[in-house]
């Protein structure tokens, strides 16, 4: 068994009954998954406006029409990415961990875990969305750069609430449906976005497809890869009201809305099992899933076949083909024909 260190490490070497309080207020849960910002990250914004260095990197990745928009939460401004959708398809699409979409330069605050690290592969995600044909509303969640507020299972809620408000108003304004609409999350995005997904469903506005790539399927299962010395029971007792994708989509339209599911074969940081669940939960939910396994690790997964992928799922969606049994990809594009 891998030896544990740092504050995983610490907390092991405690008395069972610690370690479960520590688990219970967050500590884990902020100390990990809520990385919101890095040394020397490239600023966004200045004074509301798009910085030189923005822009370049935006107009470097063929994404140059892109503007930034601001939406507003209890007097907090929340910032998002604008691609208008020129052919009537539209990707809300929700970020992971470490940082916004500009993301990090590569020479700071290296990770030896990930040597392959692409700190721009988020800004090459939203160059392959307007390569395949969507326009994109990328939102920056609440405590990342440049949104204001706090990053909280609260806000984050409290956020896709005021998020669906605004996509279903600029929906209309662009003459957009229901079935223009796909949902993108990767990482810890995914649930974030499972959440967006669910207010607009509540709203009467469920989306064509959602996307999760790399996505966990709870906090609750993450924190039993590191501390399976404790119950699914013991750890819901005290994670409740947490993030747990599954069963947010138990609060979706199974009939109006498709999943794409990726799980990445070498993902260090989500476990293949945790997306395994998350698809298995899914399909028993009665979903149509295209379920899409790719190789690399948390971040470094190959962004067009991704975005071909989704691509291929919301084509699917059109056609009303069914395709819950299907295993992959490449099983859905034979079906439609496709090569």
């Amino acid at each position: 068994m891998q030896k544990k260190t740092g504050l995983i490490g610490f907390i092991h070497k405690l008395p069972k009954k610690l370690q479960l309080q520590l688990i219970g207020i967050g500590f884990l849960q902020r100390k990990q998954t809520y990385i919101t910002h890095l040394p020397g990250m490239l600023p966004m914004l200045k004074d509301g406006e798009q910085t030189p260095e923005f822009k370049c990197a935006l107009q470097k990745h063929n994404i140059g029409k892109a503007e930034s928009i601001f939406i507003d939460m209890d007097g907090e401004k929340l910032h998002a990415l604008y691609l208008p959708p020129e052919n009537g398809k539209l990707i809300c699409a929700f970020h992971g961990i470490k940082g916004n979409w500009l993301n990090n330069p590569p020479a700071i605050n290296p990770d030896p875990k990930d040597a392959n690290y692409d700190p721009t592969y988020r800004m090459v995600l939203l160059e392959e969305f307007a390569r395949a044909g969507f326009g994109f509303l990328a939102f920056t969640m609440p405590g990342f750069n440049p949104s204001e507020s706090s990053a909280s299972e609260v806000n984050f809620n409290k956020a896709c609430g005021v998020f669906a408000d605004y996509t279903i108003k600029l929906a209309a304004e662009c003459q957009l449906q229901p079935k223009d609409i796909v949902i993108c999350g990767e990482s810890l995005g995914g649930a974030v976005a499972a959440i967006f997904a669910s207010k607009l469903t509540i709203k009467s506005f469920p989306p064509a497809v959602v996307s999760l790539i790399a996505t966990f399927d709870s906090l609750v299962g993450m924190t039993q890869n590191e501390f399976p010395i404790f119950s699914t029971a013991e750890l819901s007792a005290i994670l409740k009201d947490k993030l747990d994708t599954t069963e947010i989509l138990s609060k979706l339209d199974k009939n109006n809305t498709w999943l794409h599911i990726v799980a990445v074969e070498g993902d260090s940081i989500i476990p293949l099992k945790n997306t395994l669940n998350l698809l298995s939960v899914a399909r028993g939910l009665g979903f149509n899933v295209l379920y899409h396994l790719t190789q690399g690790d948390h971040t470094t997964w190959d962004k067009s076949e991704i975005v071909g992928g989704k691509k291929t799922a919301y084509m699917a969606r059109e056609k009303g083909l069914k395709i819950a049994e299907l295993q992959s990809v490449k099983d859905i594009q034979a079906a439609m024909g496709d090569s």
